[in-house]
């Protein structure tokens, strides 16, 4: 495991995305025990993560993967706004094809949403 003293700032490499791949694991474990009841994550170097052998565009995916969650949506919460996008990590040259290809994509997300803004957050 990368020694903090031993990170050069500016620099990530593969240990840094093992030691960031390792949290996460970490983190999944906690919630699979009951220990925490939510995960708040901040960004990853996801090319350092890949070196790692990481093998998910985004931690949202491995999240997903790691609880047996079907359906995600990945929410950017600040104080005032609250940002959902229908697609996740994906080219944004993409989205119009995904939104095409999966026509319940917009209203799957919305309700997602609507209910976490309501159970997670209290917003009728």
């Amino acid at each position: 495991m990368t020694r903090l003293e031993d990170v050069q700032p500016g620099r990530p490499d593969a240990s840094i995305g093992a030691a960031q791949v390792a949290y996460l694991e970490a983190a999944v474990a906690a919630a699979r025990r009951g220990e925490v009841r939510a995960l708040v994550t901040a960004p990853i170097h996801k090319a350092a993560c890949r070196e790692a052998g990481f093998d998910f565009p985004g931690h949202t995916e491995f999240l997903a993967t790691r609880l047996g969650a079907t359906r995600v949506v990945m929410m950017l919460a600040g104080p005032r706004l609250r940002v959902v996008p229908a697609t996740i990590h994906v080219a944004l040259a993409q989205v119009p094809s995904l939104l095409a290809s999966d026509p319940g994509l917009i209203s799957e997300t919305i309700c997602i949403t609507a209910e976490a803004l309501f159970r997670q957050f209290g917003i009728e």
